[in-house]
C-alpha cells in the first residue's frame, strides 16, 4: 500500500486569498491560483507518531514526520494516511482534517491548478519551489512562478521513507488519488 505524502487545502468560505490562516498554532500563507485558493504550505496538524505505527481512528490527528523527526514536518508538512486525513470519511471534497471552511483539494481541483499552471509538461516548473534548499536535482527545480511552493517532500512505503528532496506528492480527497509534481 502506498502512502503518499503532503496535502494542499483549498477554501470553501469567502475571505481575502493572500490572507494567512492560523490552524492548530501554526500559521499558512494562501495564494490564488485561477479561480482557487491553496495553502502555499503543506498541513502540518497532528501529533507525530512512529512511521511503523499505522495511524488510527482514535479521535487524535497522527502524522508522520520524515525519518521520525518533528524538525521534517514543520519544513515539509505532515505525513498522512488517506484514511487518517479524510478524517475517515469517503467523500470527495471533505474538511477531513484542514481548518473550518477548508477542504482536502479532489484530484479535478488539483488537474485545474496544473492546467493553469501551463499543463502537464510545463506546471512543475511553475508550481515548485525555486533553488535547491527543499530539491535534490537540478530538473526538479522550479521557478514557482505560480507562488505555489510545491516542495520535494519524499513518500513512505511500507512503513519506509524515501526520496526526500526529489519527488513531491499530494493526497487528494478523490477516492485514494495521489498527485504527482508534475512536469
Amino acid at each position: 500500500m502506498l502512502l503518499m505524502v503532503g496535502m494542499i487545502v483549498t477554501a470553501q468560505t469567502p475571505f481575502t486569498c493572500g490572507d494567512q490562516v492560523t490552524y492548530g498554532g501554526q500559521t499558512y500563507n494562501t495564494v490564488q491560483i485561477g479561480s482557487q485558493c491553496w495553502f502555499k504550505e503543506n498541513l502540518n496538524i497532528g501529533t507525530m507518531v512512529s512511521r511503523t505505527t499505522l495511524q488510527m481512528n482514535n479521535g487524535v490527528i497522527e502524522k508522520w514526520c520524515y525519518n521520525n523527526l518533528e524538525s521534517n514536518c514543520t519544513g515539509y508538512g505532515g505525513w498522512y494516511q488517506w484514511d487518517e486525513l479524510m478524517n475517515y470519511t469517503q467523500n470527495e471534497g471533505t474538511q477531513g482534517i484542514c481548518p473550518a471552511g477548508w477542504h482536502i483539494p479532489t484530484y479535478g481541483e488539483f488537474i485545474a491548478l496544473t492546467e493553469f499552471a501551463g499543463g502537464s509538461q510545463q506546471a512543475g516548473t511553475a508550481l515548485n519551489e525555486a533553488g535547491k534548499f527543499h530539491w535534490n536535482y537540478y530538473s526538479w527545480q522550479g521557478t514557482n512562478t505560480s507562488g505555489f511552493t510545491w516542495l520535494g517532500n519524499g513518500y513512505v512505503l511500507f512503513g519506509k521513507n524515501g526520496l526526500m528532496k526529489s519527488v513531491g506528492y499530494l493526497w487528494t480527497s478523490s477516492k485514494r488519488t495521489c498527485a504527482d509534481v508534475p512536469g
